[in-house]
């Protein structure tokens, strides 16, 4: 069986000793462009020390995102964005762009960081079907919005992620070719899920895992999701998957029966809303640490490996988690995703995530998961299981993404990029997030 796995993309500003990149980045001139853009939105640039910027410098998911920006551009319309793109190409001026905080390409030194807090359209259309907002919501408020029309939509698992990132990611265009202001999603009736954590302790991890594989290869039910979670404590192991039915009516479904075989030391699974359901799974995941996620092809074994040395030189009370998250991707819902989305999307399989408290540990983690990869990728290849997808939106900054396209689609990138962007604002200018290479 092979297991799919993405890492979080890391701002190319945050990428520590040992990380490579492609690309050499020009100094910013922040205080040519953040003069030029106070001088044309007096009320929406911020300064270090102003109680906005102090604020807005803090909203993020991880530890390692946190830099200083130059100043803070928060503009409340779309035209005020494609001014301050317009302005910073002028001036020369680098700058990132963060939505809801939790992609790890959004901020930047020196440079300009644009806030899209204030870009908080949240309504219905008039077809009463369509949700139009903007990026500056976590999915948890727009789940919340839609509870009250008995609707739903196509989102994040967890309350916390925001709604930008990752259906960017999943357009597979990243930074390279603009700034999206405003999205319309599709919505669908819901009332309530029967969903939760169901969890066995690592003596059953035999048997869960086979389960897990066998619900991954056979399983027709277009209704349930099964995500697994292998969690590595300092001396032993827990499993679980995050049950989900799209139903208000059935309870433990059969499909999910090869999990219910196993005793259980925890067991969440109840009728609730998408809403509650994302602000359970929310819980998972410690807010202002350092975290870390990789993405590929992973064999167990080898994940485990590096643990004794990792303990070794970082307190495991250092640690909040560190494990294997999958997530099957079955061939319902490929059908399903193409029957609505005929252009297609990036979205991946699984996730290895590390989190842990302790910015002197960064470059040793960094270190280890980077060989950690490398290690895994040469025995999938060995065993040609390897598959060179990685999912953007799960992917760390050294990993490779736009080879998982396809050469054809990976060759159109340079071309639309020239197309849109002949200045190479987004090239040159934005050098957060994963480059194309024009």
């Amino acid at each position: 069986m092979t297991n799919s796995v993405p890492l979080q993309s890391l701002s190319v500003g945050t990428i520590p000793p040992g990380f490579s990149t492609s690309r050499t980045i020009a100094e910013a001139l922040p205080s040519k462009g953040c003069a030029a853009l106070k001088t044309k939105f007096p009320s929406k640039v911020f300064y270090p020390g102003s109680p906005v910027y102090e604020y807005e410098s803090h909203q993020y998911r991880s530890n390692i995102e946190p830099m200083s920006p130059g100043c803070i551009f928060r503009p409340m319309t779309s035209l005020d964005v494609s001014e301050a793109v317009l302005v910073n190409r002028d001036t020369n001026t680098q700058f990132a762009v963060r939505g809801g905080g939790h992609m790890g390409s959004n901020n930047i030194h020196n440079g300009v960081l644009v806030v899209l807090s204030n870009l908080t359209t949240l309504e219905l259309c008039n077809d009463g079907n369509t949700l139009s907002l903007g990026p500056g919501f976590t999915w948890g408020r727009v789940y919340s919005y839609l509870e009250k029309y008995d609707l739903a939509a196509a989102g994040g698992r967890l309350s916390s992620i925001e709604v930008p990132d990752l259906l960017l990611a999943g357009g597979g265009g990243s930074s390279n070719f603009g700034i999206v202001t405003k999205f319309k999603l599709r919505t669908f009736k819901s009332t309530k899920v029967w969903a939760g954590m169901y969890t066995v302790s690592g003596e059953h991890l035999d048997q869960f895992s086979p389960a897990f594989a066998n619900y991954s290869a056979f399983n027709t039910d277009p209704l349930s999701h099964v995500p697994m979670v292998v969690a590595a404590t300092e001396t032993s192991t827990v499993a679980a998957v995050i049950l989900f039915y799209d139903s208000d009516t059935v309870s433990s479904p059969v499909s999910f029966a090869p999990f219910f075989a196993l005793s259980s030391i925890a067991n969440s699974c109840v009728f609730k809303t998408l809403s509650h359901f994302a602000i359970e799974t929310a819980g998972l995941v410690v807010p202002s640490i350092s975290n870390l996620f990789i993405a590929g092809t992973t064999t167990g074994k080898i994940f485990f490996d590096p643990f004794p040395s990792l303990f070794a030189h970082v307190p495991f009370s250092n640690f909040s988690l560190i494990s294997i998250d999958r997530q099957p991707i079955g061939s319902s819902w490929t059908a399903g995703s193409k029957a609505v989305n005929p252009v297609g999307n990036a979205l991946g399989l699984d996730t290895a995530m590390v989190e842990w408290f302790g910015s002197e540990y960064d470059a040793f983690i960094y270190s280890g998961v980077q060989n950690m990869t490398a290690a895994i990728n040469a025995a999938t290849q060995k065993a040609r299981l390897f598959d060179v997808f990685n999912c953007m939106g799960d992917a760390a900054g050294f990993q490779a993404i736009y080879s998982g396209y396809g050469a054809a689609n990976k060759a159109k990138l340079p071309s639309i990029s020239r197309k849109y962007d002949p200045d190479g604002v987004y090239q040159n200018l934005m050098p957060g997030g994963f480059k194309i290479g024009v």
